[in-house]
């Protein structure tokens, strides 16, 4: 394993402390904890909590970018719809609030990255939406509004808190927000061609990292 690979291990490590935790209260002796090394090897690898938070923020912003949409048939569109619901559960779930919170007081140049790379993203979804559609794959909603309930939404879906307030299982939450979301998009001729098993797996994945 190479020592960049072996960096973005540990960063993968810490990522679900700095998402429950956020950063304010962590220190070097921690993360070596959570990331299940030596403090000598941590130094190793990372100088300072401010590398390791940046090279977390790289890997965030990565993730952001990376995920690409495109379409040119009616099917695509549907998988596509189907991979952006999971790119938003996923920074949903470890782009957290108190993660943001922490990071633009203590990092505050970080936290403009991550908001760049976001409204990037929105940006290029407003116009994958809008292509759909203008091909009848989708309803004509407003992209922008169908796009904010993500962040606001699936944030609350991930608080146990709504788990015991509503009587209703984490998974079972997000499943049916994603069944809305769907319903509320494609349009009843293409929602067919959904793969909802392939999503029940992600949830169930994800669940199972968070807890």
């Amino acid at each position: 394993m190479t020592a960049a690979n072996k960096r973005e291990k540990y960063l993968y490590k810490i990522m679900p402390y700095m998402r429950k935790n956020g950063l304010s209260t962590l220190k070097m002796d921690d993360i070596a904890k959570y990331m299940d090394i030596s403090k000598a090897t941590l130094y190793k690898h990372f100088q300072s909590k401010e590398e390791i938070v940046e090279s977390v923020v790289y890997l965030y912003t990565n993730y952001i970018r990376g995920q690409e949409v495109s379409a040119d048939n009616s099917t695509t569109f549907v998988q596509q719809f189907q991979h952006i619901s999971e790119q938003s559960l996923m920074l949903a779930a470890y782009v957290s609030d108190i993660f943001l919170q922490d990071l633009l007081t203590l990092f505050p140049a970080l936290h403009e990255k991550i908001m760049l790379a976001q409204k990037e993203r929105n940006q290029q979804l407003k116009q994958f939406f809008v292509a759909g559609i203008q091909e009848g794959v989708f309803n004509p909603v407003n992209s922008d509004i169908f796009m904010m309930q993500d962040e606001l939404v699936l944030r609350r879906l991930l608080d146990p808190s709504f788990s015991i307030q509503y009587d209703i299982t984490m998974k079972r939450s997000i499943l049916d927000f994603y069944q809305m979301k769907a319903h509320q998009m494609i349009s009843p001729t293409h929602l067919s061609a959904l793969d909802e098993n392939a999503m029940e797996v992600i949830v169930s994945t994800l669940i199972q990292k968070l807890n």
